[in-house]
């Protein structure tokens, strides 16, 4: 079956959502040339029951499941999402109706206006200020399509001619559904479908790596080569690095290697792992926003305290030494990270 999201929609599955009476519209998929049927309505209380079913996860750790799919537009790669999965048993198949899992992640829906494209790869999305044709003597299969499905359609930027020439009805606002969506959504509701997020996928991958000095030295080296088998070996390196551990080494890399990471911009796994790991946030942070952003999320411990406050030290600046002795001290809710257990 055809990972497409532009399924056939199941009649029980709008139904359930109370869409069945909605109007249908075709969009361009890939192209111009073919259209493809979506459901429209008003309902945004609708369209975030179905957005919910689908993204919500039901499981963080893997059970007895077999086969796995991939909500389209994953920010991770299908190559590493392959290689995690299958260090649990676990196939990743292109068949929905196939699976007793879904992975899914935060790029399910998007927002499009004004007549911009609408991605043939998204499940949901809210548009706003469309224009819809039921003809067109520039392209007589639109209105082929018409004549078979009684639907109008929306038109965008994928369509070779300019609207203002053709008959047109204004669309305002709505939120879009595809049959993959729907029909999905009710297979979670209905039957024994577990979600997992692919965050939690990767996490529980065996391929982890901490943190250490060491690996800081290494990839810094690499990055600052011109080998490019060294630097595209990095780029599989560091999806892999743990990023709920060593937050202070985190910080430390992301001052190390920030200005050079523009090597993987096109590295979907990078990417993500640079998302997730707060990469750019660290770098903006210096030791003392660093060792305070650690105290308001419950991690600052002796550990990563000790290896940034000498940083921040000494990055202390004070003036007229010529006449001032001056003493710095660490405040006393601070202290009982310095002192050793007897």
């Amino acid at each position: 079956m055809s990972k497409t999201v532009h399924q056939n929609f199941d009649i029980d599955a709008l139904k359930y959502y109370e869409l069945e009476d909605a109007p249908q519209y075709g969009v361009a998929s890939n192209s111009a040339c073919e259209i493809k049927s979506i459901v429209f309505s008003d309902s945004q209380k609708t369209f975030k029951q179905v957005y919910n079913d689908l993204y919500i996860p039901t499981i963080k750790q893997f059970g007895s499941e077999k086969r796995a799919f991939l909500l389209p537009r994953s920010p991770v790669s299908i190559d590493r999402v392959k290689a995690a999965l299958k260090e649990h048993g676990i196939i990743l198949t292109n068949d929905y109706t196939d699976c007793d899992l879904i992975i899914t992640h935060q790029q399910i829906t998007n927002d499009f206006n004004d007549g911009t494209t609408i991605q043939a790869s998204v499940m949901l999305a809210k548009l706003w200020n469309y224009s819809t044709i039921s003809k067109s003597s520039r392209m007589p299969h639109l209105g082929g399509y018409h004549n078979q499905t009684g639907n109008s359609i929306i038109y965008d930027d994928k369509f070779p001619f300019n609207i203002w020439g053709e008959e047109y009805d204004a669309l305002m606002e709505g939120w879009m559904f595809t049959g993959l969506a729907i029909n999905l959504a009710h297979m979670v509701k209905t039957l024994p479908l577990s979600v997992m997020n692919v965050e939690d996928v990767i996490y529980q991958s065996a391929t982890k790596q901490i943190l250490d000095e060491q690996m800081i030295h290494d990839i810094t080296s690499s990055l600052e080569s011109s080998d490019e088998d060294s630097i595209a070996l990095t780029g599989k390196i560091l999806p892999t690095i743990d990023y709920t551990q060593n937050y202070h080494l985190l910080w430390k890399l992301a001052h190390d290697i920030n200005h050079r990471l523009r090597h993987y911009n096109k590295n979907k796994d990078v990417q993500y792992w640079m998302k997730a790991s707060k990469m750019s946030d660290f770098y903006y942070m210096s030791a003392e926003d660093m060792i305070l952003w650690l105290e308001n999320e419950g991690e600052l411990d002796k550990v990563n305290f000790r290896y940034l406050e000498p940083i921040v030290r000494r990055e202390i600046r004070i003036d007229n030494r010529n006449l001032y002795v001056f003493k710095v001290q660490v405040k006393p809710e601070y202290r009982k990270l310095l002192k050793n257990k007897l």
